[in-house]
């Protein structure tokens, strides 16, 4: 039988943080294709909901939650890892979904910033924010009228325009649950509204489908109130003991819309058992009509990120009426909820920025008023200042701005957005996925914020950005985070080009062999070094779209120690493999790569791409080790098996040696470089030029714990080489996108 949502026990912070055992994330499966999520209070006091619900084919993912309070870099929601988690145990069952789609009941920060994890993800589509990107996503022309389908296979889900509380909030309606998920909309709580007008009529029209359609769960994304009817807790606790379940009776619907209705065009509170609605009146800076306006005002503007609400819980062993104010006096209470054994947070409203010019133009700091702008990169995996690294239609993409901390005077906070529209379009706006610190104390130099994901702004752009063709991008305005706009001069538009590039077609084989330390145990490749080397692929590669399978078979003569002959051996049985496998249907594109195990670097066996003498031309089967590297090569990770798999991949592409580090042949040390490789253009092997014009980017993969990061050119070696610390170059890169365009054209089945 499904669970009672009813009567699940929530996680719901803590009086002291520091001491909780609350994990960042709950997991509930209401069924095995339905699961419901919450945030920890104690990572975030906004503790939202989200919701994973799972068809025939597809998968839908509501919301991937709000970011940590204290804005710890180090602190990550597990949300990927979890869906990942459910969606493996899906696939077990011999139930795997086509396709992951991370959507969002509206754009508001605390449910949509975790989706950077899932840029990237195989078979996942991001929606992006706005009206104009969720009207096209849904294919809602008459917005807000009119509602739309996602079908997920067999469980179709009704998407309906629900504006108000933000512009570009929806509503989705599951007939397989009966639930209507209704966001910050509707909810236990104090709901706050940014268009009044708007909000009204998705009241109106939202009582009017629910009583059309049989309804038994309204779910919202908080709990914002206690047990006791009317009762709300403070904004920003990070302890809700007695919370009120989460799931609202349909018949909320009707009383919902009368409240609004009652309302009408005045100011007022109205105050009902479930839910608590504040239309005030203007309300600007810190000019409010009562506690109970601020208190609206507060949510809304913290969720629009227009604000930082610092999260403090109660003090073990004293109650709010008994701690003492930064003042000395009582902590004052809320009137509008009665006396509460909160303490209230800290509103920390973000300083003005000074700028140079206004401030220091004598000190010679700057000469206008505006914001410097020193570059715009576009980047996937390695890209120049000019950007003249080709672009991927539908990889991820991330813009990344340079900003000139010499045209500020004082240390400022700084982020912003872009705008992108195709040709005739309309724009589309995206905010930043950080924050940068501007400081005229430290001024890192351009090269040196290119060499660090956290120096940059920078802009993940959405699926519907990344389509093939060309795209126009400009930066917009930069703004303190949740303030004032800071002056900047007009920008120049940008031209983004994606081309398009074929699947990338990969059958990875591990091969057993029995153990010399134990002969009776076999030794097996690990799931992490599959992982590790799609992931690479993944995000290193030219691709957007990676075909992928797996087995484990026996190695027919794989018997260590391995001499130096073993890898042909291996490539042998692979490649007969292969023959036998394209004749019964596998596609002539895909290459087949070995992997086997180290066994704890007791039984390496060094790696070759199959090759033709003749011909000098390599075949489409290689293979490799993996194992853990334990630092070798600069690697601390999981495994070995990405960087060395791609190299091997890399000549199933005709990619050579280039000879670095130069061959010792005294020595048998080094990499001797292959006499029709005469063109790599980096000295020392490395992915750009001592000018430094080029700089890799790895997106990271959070299911594996890689982090984003930028990957400095100085000390980053091209894949091809045998040096440290590899990532494509330039190069590399587009040499191999060349050849997948041509083994497509060249390889493709008759009827592809």
């Amino acid at each position: 039988m499904p669970l009672r949502l009813d009567e699940v026990s929530w996680i719901h912070g803590s009086a002291d943080c520091a001491a909780s055992t609350d994990p960042p994330l709950q997991v509930v499966s209401v069924d095995d294709d339905t699961h419901v999520l919450r945030q920890s209070k104690c990572f975030s006091f906004e503790a939202p909901f989200m919701y994973l619900l799972m068809g025939g084919e597809k998968a839908v993912l509501f919301d991937t939650g709000a970011s940590p309070d204290d804005g710890d870099p180090r602190k990550i929601l597990p949300i990927r890892e979890a869906v990942d988690t459910l969606l493996s145990r899906r696939a077990e069952e011999g139930r795997a979904i086509s396709e992951l789609i991370i959507a969002h009941t509206h754009g508001h920060g605390d449910h949509v910033f975790w989706d950077r994890q899932f840029a990237g993800r195989p078979q996942t589509r991001i929606i992006g924010r706005g009206v104009g990107a969720v009207q096209h996503a849904f294919n809602l022309p008459a917005w807000p009228d009119g509602q739309a389908t996602l079908d997920l296979g067999s469980r179709a889900l009704v998407v309906l325009p629900l504006p108000g509380h933000v512009s570009d909030h929806i509503a989705v309606y599951d007939p397989r649950m009966q639930a209507l998920l209704t966001g910050d909309t509707l909810y236990h709580g104090l709901l706050t509204v940014a268009d009044w007008a708007a909000y009204r009529r998705s009241a109106a029209r939202l009582a009017v489908f629910a009583s059309e359609h049989p309804v038994s769960l309204v779910l919202g994304n908080h709990i914002e109130m206690t047990r006791t009817h009317g009762e709300l807790y403070p904004l920003g606790t990070t302890f809700q003991p007695n919370e009120h379940p989460l799931p609202l009776s349909a018949e909320i619907f009707a009383e919902w819309h009368q409240a609004c209705e009652t309302i009408g065009n005045l100011a007022q509170r109205i105050t009902r058992d479930h839910f608590i609605i504040e239309r005030a009146a203007k309300v600007e800076g810190t000019s409010h009509g009562s506690h109970a306006q601020l208190q609206a005002w507060l949510v809304q503007k913290r969720r629009e990120g227009a604000l930082t609400i610092k999260p403090r819980a109660r003090r073990p062993g004293k109650s709010a009426a008994e701690a003492p104010s930064s003042s000395g006096r009582a902590a004052p209470k809320y009137d509008s909820v009665g006396s509460s054994p909160y303490e209230q947070p800290t509103i920390r409203r973000p300083r003005r920025a000074r700028m140079a010019a206004a401030a220091s133009a004598a000190a010679g700091i700057g000469s206008a008023a505006n914001v410097g702008v020193r570059g715009v990169e576009i980047v996937q995996v390695i890209q120049a200042l000019d950007n003249r690294v080709r672009l991927i239609a539908g990889k991820p993409t991330i813009v990344r701005v340079y900003l000139d901390p010499a045209t500020v005077a004082a240390s400022t906070l700084v982020t912003g957005e872009i705008t992108w529209r195709r040709a005739n379009g309309g724009a589309f706006y995206l905010a930043a996925m950080n924050r940068v610190k501007l400081d005229p104390a430290r001024t890192p130099d351009l090269m040196g914020q290119r060499f660090d994901v956290a120096e940059s702004l920078n802009f993940v752009l959405p699926a519907d950005a990344l389509g093939a063709g060309s795209i126009e991008l400009r930066l917009d305005h930069l703004n303190v985070p949740g303030g004032e706009k800071l002056p900047l001069a007009a920008q120049p538009a940008m031209t983004a080009n994606f081309v398009t590039a074929p699947v990338l077609r990969i059958r990875a084989i591990g091969l057993r062999y029995r153990s010399t330390n134990a002969p009776t145990a076999t030794i097996t490749p690990g799931a992490i070094h599959f992982d590790y080397l799609r992931s690479y692929l993944t995000r290193a590669y030219p691709v957007a779209a990676l075909a992928w399978s797996q087995i484990v078979i026996d190695g027919d003569r794989l018997r260590p120690p391995f001499g130096g002959n073993q890898s042909i051996l291996v490539n042998a049985q692979l490649s007969a493999l292969r023959t036998r496998e394209i004749s019964s249907g596998m596609d002539p594109r895909t290459h087949y790569y070995g992997l086997v195990d180290n066994e704890a670097g007791n039984s390496f066996m060094r790696g070759s791409a199959l090759y033709d003498e003749a011909t000098t031309i390599f075949g489409a089967v290689a293979c490799g080790p993996c194992g853990v590297p334990n630092g070798w090569t600069g690697d601390s990770d999981a495994s070995f098996a990405d960087w060395y798999g791609a190299h091997e991949l890399g000549h199933t592409f005709q990619r050579r040696h280039p000879g670095f580090p130069t061959f010792d042949p005294v020595q048998g040390t080094g990499q001797p470089r292959d006499n029709l490789e005469t063109t790599f253009p980096y000295a020392g092997g490395l992915i750009s030029s001592p000018a430094q014009e080029f700089v890799g980017f790895d997106f990271g993969d959070p299911a594996l714990g890689l982090q984003m990061r930028a990957l400095p050119g100085n000390i980053h070696h091209d894949v091809m080489t045998y040096a440290d610390s590899q990532w494509l170059s330039a190069y590399t890169y587009e040499a191999i996108h060349d050849h997948l365009v041509h083994e497509d054209m060249a390889l493709a089945p008759p009827n592809a």
